[in-house]
């Protein structure tokens, strides 16, 4: 089965002429990053993974040429149905969940017609039953668009 179906529901308000606001909710049941090494128990495939995206996020133009942009995503997921593909087969192994947490923040200056700057930070919290998967990222972002 390579399909990952899903249902998505988003609403996008614009609160006055410099204020929009987004929020979304989607699930999906998703078919990628689905093997994973389980210890002593070897390398599991879970044929069920099942992930709940939920979003707000926001622009705000202090003029046409200056915006602040930001976030936040809570992406709760839960591997189930796992089987063993080691050699020899394990048995035993149950369900494994896992939480993401993402926030940002950003600038945005509009250069000219069709030239954008922007700079962001993200940051990114991960707790998972799976091992190795927890982590806290940092990520800062610096770039030049040009839309046409």
């Amino acid at each position: 089965n390579f399909t990952s179906p899903y249902v998505e529901f988003a609403l996008t308000s614009q609160v006055n002429s410099q204020f929009r606001v987004r929020s979304y909710a989607r699930y999906g049941i998703e078919n990628y990053d689905t093997v994973q090494f389980v210890p002593s128990k070897g390398l599991v495939e879970f044929d069920d993974r099942q992930t709940l995206r939920f979003g707000v996020s926001g622009e705000y133009a202090f003029s046409p040429m200056f915006s602040m942009f930001g976030g936040i995503d809570y992406i709760p997921t839960t591997y189930g149905s796992p089987r063993s593909v080691s050699t020899p087969p394990v048995g035993g192994i149950g369900e494994f969940d896992e939480d993401i947490f993402n926030a940002y923040i950003g600038l945005s200056v509009k250069f000219t017609d069709y030239l954008y700057g922007n700079a962001s930070y993200n940051y990114t919290n991960s707790s998972s039953d799976l091992a190795g998967r927890d982590y806290d990222r940092n990520r800062f972002s610096v770039g030049v668009s040009a839309e046409f």
